[in-house]
């Protein structure tokens, strides 16, 4: 699938996570089976969220229009 440079950083931010918290679970002990249940559910957890300083860029670059600015 061809995805956008900025959705490819976005998911080896979220696999990174995931990661993480798979070894940490396995340092406390928890069996492979569970890491993977638990990794499972929060993967459909994580998601992000941006906060905009100004519309001014999009508005340039023709994302959206005067009006919605």
């Amino acid at each position: 699938m061809n995805q956008l440079p900025h959705r490819r950083r976005a998911d080896d931010v979220f696999r990174h996570f995931l990661a993480e918290l798979a070894v940490d679970m396995a340092n406390m002990g928890v069996s492979a089976a569970e890491i993977a249940a638990v990794l499972t559910r929060r993967r459909e957890d994580i998601g992000i969220y941006l906060a905009l300083d100004t519309l001014e860029y999009l508005k340039r670059g023709g994302r959206i229009s005067g009006a919605q600015a």
